[in-house]
């Protein structure tokens, strides 16, 4: 049994996520507007990062809602091969956002 005063409160995976993200959208409008108003030349790289931004909520927002039979994230977690490819098409996402910026 865990006392009332050792008792952390969790979040749902969801609200988690949420915050997560609404933290990444916050950074990316701020570096975006620094790099606009200040470092001019450093605004496509962040632009490049804002856009990986958007990809990876939109990821979530189909993973979430639209294949919300399958739990993506444990099936990653359990095969190795699984993550491997999870983290080369992030590394592929990364690439592609930020060369077409």
């Amino acid at each position: 049994m865990v006392h009332k005063e050792t008792k952390a409160v969790l979040l749902p995976k969801r609200k988690k996520a949420l915050l997560t993200f609404f933290l990444l959208w916050v950074i990316a409008l701020i570096a975006l507007t620094l790099s606009y108003n200040y470092f001019i030349e450093f605004s496509a790289f962040f632009v490049g990062i804002a856009k990986y931004v958007i990809a990876i909520t939109l990821f979530w927002l189909i993973d979430t809602f639209a294949v919300s039979e399958v739990n993506t994230m444990e099936l990653i977690g359990k095969d190795p091969v699984a993550y491997a490819i999870f983290l080369l098409s992030n590394a592929i996402l990364i690439a592609g956002c930020i060369s077409t910026s």
